[in-house]
C-alpha cells in the first residue's frame, strides 16, 4: 500500500466527529491497519501542520495530510503495526507557545504517576525545582494499543 494514500471514511462520522458527538471517536481517530501500513487519525482544530513521529527515533516523521478543513488529519505510517510508538507533532496552532520546556512522561497506568508524584524522592527533588521554575502537571489517559 502506497504511504501516500488515503483511506476513505464515511461523511456521517466525521460530522459526528466534528460535531463532539461520536458514539465511540476511537474508531476513526489515532491508530488503524490498512493493509500492510498503519493509518493515524488525528483531529487538533487549531493546527495548522501535523505529524506522526515514532518515539525511539524523531528522524522517522510522518506528514499527515488535512482530511477535512475543521482539523482532521491522516498520517499513514508504512509498514508497521499496531505496536508502532509515535508522538503526534503540531505546528502552527494558535496562540503562543509555552514559554519554557514541556516535559511528557508516559506511564502505564494513573496508579503509577501517582506514586511516583508522591514519593519522598520526587518531593525532594520539586523542593530544589522549585526555586527555578513554575511547574503545571497534568495527567491525560490514553488509549489502549
Amino acid at each position: 500500500m502506497s504511504s501516500f494514500s488515503i483511506h476513505p471514511i464515511d461523511p456521517n462520522e466525521i460530522a459526528a466527529i466534528l460535531h463532539g458527538s461520536h458514539s465511540d471517536p476511537f474508531r476513526v481517530l489515532g491508530p488503524h491497519s490498512a493493509g500492510d501500513d498503519l493509518v493515524i487519525r488525528i483531529f487538533r482544530p487549531e493546527a495548522k501542520q501535523v505529524s506522526v513521529v515514532a518515539t525511539n527515533d524523531h528522524g522517522q516523521e510522518f506528514p499527515a495530510d488535512r482530511l477535512h478543513v475543521e482539523g482532521l488529519y491522516q498520517a499513514t505510517v508504512p509498514n508497521k503495526s499496531h505496536n508502532f510508538s509515535y508522538l503526534v507533532k503540531v505546528t502552527g496552532f494558535d496562540g503562543d507557545p509555552p514559554k519554557s520546556r514541556v516535559v511528557i512522561h508516559v506511564w502505564d497506568s494513573l496508579e503509577q504517576i501517582q506514586a511516583w508524584y508522591n514519593s519522598p524522592e520526587y518531593k525532594e527533588a520539586r523542593k530544589i525545582g522549585e526555586k527555578y521554575a513554575k511547574f503545571r502537571s497534568f495527567a491525560v489517559d490514553g488509549v489502549p494499543q
